[in-house]
């Protein structure tokens, strides 16, 4: 079953490798989480996975970009809110 998915996207996706790209996301040397990039049909976005349950608020969150990621990171573990640009840059509520 997973073999018939996989193929399935790799065509639609066109994705040439099953292997995710992931980026460790630091705060002043703290370990955040962990942004992965994800290919959809819309181009490549990056989920992220928090680990610090400051800024957990974030967990699962879609973003265009790896530094948007970084930014809405870094803004909600130093004020512990996030910015009113995060929240129109993020890619899913």
């Amino acid at each position: 079953m997973f073999a018939q998915r996989y193929r399935k996207r790799k065509a639609v996706l066109g994705v040439q490798s099953a292997m995710m790209q992931s980026f460790v996301i630091d705060i002043s040397g703290i370990f955040a989480g962990v942004a992965i990039r994800t290919p959809s049909l819309y181009g490549e976005s990056f989920r992220f996975v928090a680990i610090d349950p400051r800024i957990e608020d974030l967990d699962q969150s879609q973003w265009p970009s790896l530094e948007a990621v970084r930014r809405a990171a870094e803004h909600l573990h130093r004020t512990g809110r996030l910015s009113a640009q995060a929240k129109g840059t993020r890619m899913n509520p």
